[in-house]
């Protein structure tokens, strides 16, 4: 990562990926492998000297920092997946998921650090439902993704939500630990 940072700025490390919807929390080395590649892009693209300014500005700008992190990290997602994709090495949707939030949880923090808004943990989950709504359409409108399968995956979400067991099937969001990836 020389040369990817501004001085005195150092990328996160990627964090350990959880199973998804009442896992044991153990995941393959193939998948942890994956998804380490994904945060390690996510975290290059993010971070560049190129990026960086661009990606703060836009939360500082921005009338709605929510609707902005949530941008950040669609846009972020769909890039890697295209990448992948045109590499002949798919993302798995349960990384892409993971990863997103972990990207979302990641870009709060770096904007809290920056004085550009502080995101409360009802934020940071709405940024997460924007983002996958945000997803679904630009991958959609690129050709990468199953609409009908993807409205499923929202709705059990939402369902989760209803529940209140959203947070056995994505461990850290609604309860805003971060890190829990």
């Amino acid at each position: 990562m020389v040369g990817l940072l501004t001085q005195n700025q150092e990328a996160p490390v990627a964090p350990q990926m959880e199973a998804a919807e009442g896992g044991e929390g153990n995941v393959s080395p193939e998948e942890q492998g994956q998804y380490d590649q994904f945060m390690d892009n996510a975290y290059k693209l993010i971070y560049s000297d190129n990026s960086l300014p661009k990606v703060l500005e836009r939360i500082k700008s921005s009338p709605n920092p929510v609707e902005a992190i949530a941008h950040i990290a669609a846009s972020t997602v769909v890039r890697l997946q295209d990448s992948a994709e045109k590499a002949g090495s798919p993302i798995s949707p349960d990384v892409m998921f993971q990863g997103g939030v972990e990207i979302i949880e990641d870009l709060a923090d770096m904007a809290g650090e920056a004085g550009a808004h502080d995101f409360t943990d009802e934020e940071l989950e709405s940024a997460t439902y924007q983002a996958m709504d945000l997803y679904q359409q630009m991958a959609s409108d690129a050709g990468m993704v199953d609409q009908q399968a993807a409205t499923q995956d929202m709705a059990a979400l939402q369902q989760a939500d209803s529940a209140g067991t959203l947070e056995q099937m994505v461990p850290g969001l609604a309860s805003g630990n971060k890190g829990a990836m």
